[in-house]
C-alpha cells in the first residue's frame, strides 16, 4: 500500500472514530505550500540583550530592529559568517548535525552549491494528501456520544418475549423527533444516541413491561461549516455529523506554512466553543479539544506564533511553534528529548540579534541544567544539539590477532595479558614476540611500547599494566610473513602464489601454469631464507620431479622462492677474444683444436699497421696471467706459421699496432705566385710536419709579384676560394641585401612624421597628408627612411698569413705547422681597391700607398646621407675581415663596405622647390640605396 492510500485511510478511520489521533513517528522533506508570517513589529531603537540564564519565568526583552523586518519562512536559520562554535579542548570535530551544512574544505575540489536540507514545521505533514484526497462520507456507525439531529436516519426495534413488536426506519424530522408506532412522537434532536435509547425505551415500555429497544442510526446527516483564516483550501465544507475540527482542518488541506497548529477557534453563531491547540493532541495524545462541529460553526485558523527549530541529536527534529514564555526545556520535550548521542554539555541557541546578526551561546544542560533550562526562547531561534565523540576514554582498545577484538573497559590493574584474556585470547596466528602498546603522549602523539607477550604469558617476564585509551595490537604472522611463496623463470605464469602447509616444489609449479618448452629441467633452484635472513640454496630436479617422481619432491617453507632458468641460459658459453689491429676485433665461440691463425681469419685478418707481434694472453689460469709472445709476420704476408699455438678456452689475442704508422700518403699542396707550385711531401725527412715557411722554400720561395702579406692556407679543397669565386661569394651576399631592402620598403614604407601632432603617422595618415601637400602645395612633413640592412658576408674560409712574418722558427705562431691535404695559397698583389655600401659611386679606385680609408670614401663621392661610417667594415684580400676606423691604411685589395643608418627628409608645401621635385629626389635616394 502506497504512502498516499496510507494517509487517506488513516485519515477515513480517524473521521469515523474507529482510529485515535498521534503523531507520526518521522517527518517528511516536502514543503507544504504557505506564506511565511510577518514578525510582529517591536518600537525602533530599543536594543535586543543578550541570551543570559536567569530563573525560570523571566521574559528576556524582545529582539527588535528599527522599521520593518523583511519577512522571513520560521525556522530558517542561515548560518552567519564567521561565527563558528568553539570546540572543546582535546575532541575532534564532529559531523554537522541534521540541516547544518558545513564550510568547504581548502585545497578541495570545487563542487556544485548543496541546498541546505528543509527542516518542516511539526504536524503539517499529516494533511500532506489533503488536497489529492477529500473527506468521504463515513460508513463507520457514530459512537455513543454522537447527538442526533434532523437529516439523521434512525433504525427502531422493540421486542420482548420472543416477539418483535416494531421494526421501523425513519429520519429525525425538521423537528427534531421520530414517529413510532404505539407511542407517537419521540424527540431525538440534541440528545447523544445513548440518551436517544433511553427514552424510547421509557416510552415503549408503557406498553410493553419487559421489551427491549435497539436504536441506530443507518445514515448520518451532513453538515455545513465554515474553515477560515490560514489554510490551503478556506471556505464552506459540507462533512459528515460525526466531523471534529480535524476532519474540517483536513477538508481544508490543513493550514498554510504561516497557519498555526496552537491556535484554532471553534465559533457557534458569537459564541467561542473551544481554542484547539493540536500540539496537545499531536504530542499527548489529548483529544479532548477536538470537539463534534454542528452545522453552521466556523473553524477559524489564526496565524501562526513564534517558531524555533529543533536539530542534531534529538528524537524528532522539526521546527515548532512555540507559545509565550516557551523555555528551551519545553523545545527540548516537543522534539522528543535529547538522544543518547547527544552532547548535552554542549547544547547551542543561535538566534538573530536585531534581526541583522546572527549570534550563537552554547548551554551546558549537564553542570548547569537549572541555570539554561529556562531560558526562554524568541521567535527563529534555532537549537543544536551535537553529538558525543565516539571516543572511548575509560577503555582499552585490543586490535588484530585475538579472537574478540574490541574496546574493553579499563579498571585498576588491568595488564596486558588480563586484557588479552578478555579478547579471548590469542588468534592461532598471533605474533607473540612483538605487541605494541599505542599509548597517548602529552603532545597529542602515539607511543609504541614493545612487549613480548610469549615470554609474559609463560611467567619469564613481567606483566605490563594498560592505562585509558591505550590500544594494544597484536600482529599476525601473515602480517609480518606473508604466506606466500615465489615462482619465476621458465613457468607459464610466474609470480606470488599463496602458500599453504604441506605445499612441495611440484604443486608451485601447478600453481604458476606448468614448466614452459624451454625449460632447463635438470635442475631448478629453490631460494630459502635461513633463520639470519641470508639466502640458502637447494638444488631440485625440477624436471624428474614434474614427470612423476615424487620421491625427489622437495617441501617448501614460506616464502621460498622456486628459480627455473632457461636451457639456453644454464649452457655455458665458451669463448675466445682477439684485440688489436685486426679487421674485426671482438668475443668469439671457442671450438677446441682452434688455433690462433683460425681466430685471425675469423677477425678479418691482421691490419696494414699491425707490427707482425702478437701476445696471447691465457685465460683460466690462477694467480698472475700466463702471457706467449708469437712471432705474427707470416699472418701479415699470408703465410703459414710456423709456430701457431693452439688456444684455450677464455684465451684473449692482442695484435700490436706500428705507431704513427699511416695508412695514406700525407701531404701539403702549395698555390699561387711560387716558384714551383704543386704537391710536397708532409713529413720531414728528421719526422717532423712541414710549416708554412718551409713548404715556401721547398716551392722555390715566392714570385716578384706575391702578396705574401695576404697568404692564406685553407684546410680543404672546398674550402679554398680564389679571387673570382670570392667575388662572386660577395656579389650574391650584396644582391641578397638588396632584396631584403626592396621587401622590407614594401611591408614597411617611409614613416611620415606630423610636426603639429608631434607624432608619427599611421600609413593610412600618411598617405592622406602626402596627397593634401601635393595637391595644395601646403604644409610640411619630414619622411624617416629607416636603415638598409646588409646580410651578414663571412669569406674568410681559410687561415690568414702573413709571409712577411714567418720564418723557420717552430716557436713563431704565424710560422703554421701544417696538416694533411692543407693548400698555402700565395696571392698576387692588387693595384685597386673597393670602395662599396652607402657611398656616392661606389666600385674600384686605384690602390694609393699610405691612404686611409676616409681619402678612400672621398674619391668615391663622399658617403651618402644615411651612410653610417663609424661600423665600416674592411675585408682584406685574404678574406680576413674587421672594424676599421676612417683613419686606418688601406691594403692593396682590401674591400671598404660602409653600412647606412636612419635618415630624416623635410617636405613642405610652402617651399621654393616644387613638392614634386622633393618626392623625386627622396624616390630617387631609395632606388640608389636599393641599388647598393
Amino acid at each position: 500500500m502506497t504512502s498516499r492510500a496510507t494517509a487517506v485511510l488513516a485519515a477515513l478511520l480517524i473521521t469515523a472514530g474507529l482510529l485515535p489521533m498521534v503523531p507520526l513517528p518521522a517527518l517528511s522533506q516536502t514543503t507544504t505550500p504557505g506564506t511565511p508570517p510577518t514578525p510582529p513589529p517591536t518600537p525602533p531603537g530599543t536594543p535586543a540583550p543578550p541570551i543570559t540564564p536567569g530563573p525560570p519565568g523571566t521574559p528576556p526583552a524582545p529582539p527588535t530592529t528599527p522599521g520593518t523586518p523583511t519577512p522571513q519562512p520560521p525556522g530558517t536559520l542561515p548560518t552567519q559568517p564567521g561565527v563558528q562554535p568553539p570546540t572543546p579542548p582535546g575532541t575532534q570535530p564532529s559531523a554537522p548535525p541534521e540541516g547544518v551544512t558545513s564550510p568547504p574544505t581548502e585545497g578541495a575540489p570545487e563542487q556544485p552549491p548543496v541546498e541546505p536540507p528543509i527542516i518542516l514545521l511539526f504536524g503539517h505533514d499529516l494533511f500532506a494528501a489533503a488536497e489529492e484526497q477529500p473527506v468521504a462520507p463515513s460508513l463507520a456507525p457514530p459512537p455513543p456520544t454522537y447527538v442526533m439531529g434532523p437529516g439523521d436516519q434512525v433504525e427502531l426495534r422493540v421486542w420482548g418475549r420472543g416477539i418483535e413488536y416494531v421494526n421501523v426506519t425513519q429520519p429525525v424530522t425538521n423537528d427534531g423527533a421520530i414517529y413510532g408506532p404505539s407511542v407517537g412522537r419521540i424527540p431525538l434532536a440534541g440528545k447523544t444516541i445513548a440518551e436517544a435509547q433511553a427514552g424510547v425505551l421509557a416510552s415503549y415500555r408503557r406498553f410493553y413491561p419487559e421489551c427491549e429497544v435497539a436504536l441506530t442510526i443507518s445514515v448520518l446527516r451532513s453538515i455545513e461549516v465554515m474553515v477560515i483564516g490560514d489554510v490551503v483550501q478556506p471556505g464552506r465544507k459540507t462533512l459528515p455529523g460525526t466531523a471534529t475540527v480535524f476532519t474540517a482542518l483536513y477538508a481544508a488541506g490543513g493550514p498554510l506554512e504561516s497557519g498555526s497548529l496552537r491556535k484554532i477557534d471553534v465559533r457557534r453563531g458569537t459564541q467561542l466553543v473551544t481554542s484547539f491547540d493540536m500540539y496537545a493532541y499531536l504530542l499527548r495524545g489529548d483529544t479532548s479539544g477536538d470537539v463534534t462541529l454542528q452545522g453552521g460553526d466556523t473553524v477559524f485558523v489564526h496565524v501562526i506564533g513564534p517558531v524555533v527549530a529543533v536539530t542534531g541529536e534529538v528524537r524528532r527534529q522539526a521546527r515548532y511553534e512555540i507559545g509565550d514564555g516557551a523555555t528551551l526545556a519545553e523545545a527540548l520535550d516537543m522534539a522528543g528529548g535529547i538522544r543518547g548521542s547527544g552532547y548535552a554539555q554542549r547544547v547551542q541557541v543561535k538566534r538573530s540579534e536585531q534581526n541583522t546578526e546572527r549570534v550563537v551561546v552554547e548551554a551546558n544542560l549537564v553542570d548547569e541544567a537549572e541555570k539554561w533550562r529556562g531560558v526562554e526562547l524568541w521567535d527563529g531561534d534555532e537549537i543544536v544539539v551535537l553529538p558525543v565523540l565516539e571516543e572511548l576514554r575509560n577503555a582499552v582498545t585490543v586490535e588484530g590477532a585475538v579472537r574478540r577484538p574490541d574496546a574493553y573497559a579499563w579498571s585498576e590493574g588491568l595488564t596486558v595479558s588480563k586484557v588479552i584474556e578478555q579478547a579471548e585470547g590469542l588468534a592461532p596466528e598471533a605474533l607473540r614476540d612483538s605487541v605494541h602498546i599505542l599509548r597517548e603522549s602529552p603532545q597529542g602523539m602515539r607511543d609504541a611500547i614493545k612487549v613480548n607477550l610469549g615470554e609474559i604469558l609463560a611467567g619469564s617476564a613481567a606483566d605490563v599494566p594498560v592505562q585509558p585509551r591505550d590500544i594494544v595490537r597484536v600482529f599476525a604472522i601473515p602480517e609480518v610473513q606473508p604466506n606466500v611463496v615465489y615462482a619465476e623463470g621458465a613457468v607459464t605464469t610466474p609470480g606470488e602464489k599463496e602458500f599453504y602447509r604441506g605445499m612441495t616444489a611440484a604443486d608451485l609449479v601447478r600453481a604458476a601454469g606448468g614448466l614452459t618448452n624451454d625449460a632447463y629441467g635438470e635442475a631448478a633452484t629453490l631460494v630459502r631464507k635461513d633463520a639470519n635472513f641470508q639466502d640458502t640454496y637447494v638444488v631440485v630436479p625440477i624436471g624428474k620431479i614434474m614427470s612423476g617422481m615424487t620421491n625427489l619432491d622437495v617441501p617448501l617453507q614460506n616464502r621460498d622462492k622456486l628459480v627455473v632458468s632457461l636451457s639456453a641460459e644454464r649452457t655455458r658459453l665458451r669463448f675466445v677474444e682477439i684485440a688489436g689491429a685486426v679487421a674485426h676485433p671482438d668475443r668469439y665461440p671457442f671450438g677446441e683444436g682452434m688455433k690462433l691463425s683460425d681466430l685471425v681469419r675469423l677477425a678479418g685478418g691482421l691490419l696494414p699497421e699491425a707490427d707482425g707481434k702478437v701476445n696471447i694472453i691465457r685465460g683460466q689460469t690462477p694467480g698472475a696471467s700466463e702471457t706467449i709472445a708469437v712471432d705474427g709476420a707470416g699472418l701479415k704476408a699470408g703465410e703459414a706459421l710456423a709456430d701457431d699455438p693452439v688456444l684455450r678456452e677464455g684465451d684473449t689475442v692482442a695484435v700490436q699496432s706500428v705507431g704513427g704508422f699511416s695508412v695514406e700518403g700525407q701531404f701539403a699542396e702549395v698555390r699561387g705566385c711560387v716558384a714551383r707550385p704543386g704537391v710536397y711531401p708532409l713529413i720531414g725527412e728528421d719526422g717532423h710536419k712541414l710549416r708554412v715557411a718551409e713548404l715556401v722554400d721547398l716551392a722555390g720561395g715566392l714570385l716578384p709579384d706575391a702578396y705574401p702579406e695576404m697568404a692564406a692556407v685553407y684546410h680543404t679543397e672546398r674550402s679554398l676560394l680564389d679571387r673570382r669565386t670570392r667575388a662572386a661569394t660577395v656579389k650574391g651576399a650584396l644582391q641578397e641585401s638588396e632584396s631584403v631592402v626592396a621587401d622590407e620598403q614594401e611591408a614597411n614604407p617611409a614613416t611620415l612624421y606630423n610636426p603639429a601632432k608631434g607624432e608619427p603617422m599611421v600609413p593610412r595618415e600618411a598617405r592622406e597628408r602626402l596627397a593634401q601637400m601635393i595637391s595644395g602645395g601646403k604644409g610640411e612633413a619630414f619622411i624617416v627612411v629607416p636603415p638598409r640592412p646588409l646580410s651578414d658576408v663571412r669569406v674568410t674560409t681559410g687561415v690568414p698569413v702573413d709571409l712577411t712574418l714567418a720564418d723557420r722558427k717552430r716557436g713563431n705562431r704565424v710560422n703554421l705547422e701544417l696538416q694533411s691535404g692543407d693548400i698555402l695559397t700565395v696571392f698576387r698583389k692588387p693595384d685597386t681597391v673597393i670602395v662599396d655600401g652607402a657611398v656616392a659611386a661606389p666600385g674600384p679606385q686605384p690602390f694609393v700607398a699610405g691612404a686611409t680609408i676616409r681619402q678612400y670614401l672621398y674619391e668615391a663621392g663622399q658617403p651618402t646621407r644615411d651612410a653610417d661610417v663609424r661600423f665600416a667594415v674592411v675585408i682584406h684580400y685574404n678574406g680576413q675581415a674587421r672594424r676599421m676606423q676612417p683613419s686606418d691604411r688601406v691594403q692593396p685589395g682590401d674591400w671598404i663596405l660602409v653600412p647606412t643608418k636612419y635618415t630624416v627628409h623635410k617636405v613642405s608645401g610652402a617651399a621654393g622647390t616644387p613638392l614634386s621635385e622633393q618626392l623625386t629626389n627622396i624616390l630617387s635616394t631609395l632606388v640608389i640605396l636599393r641599388k647598393l
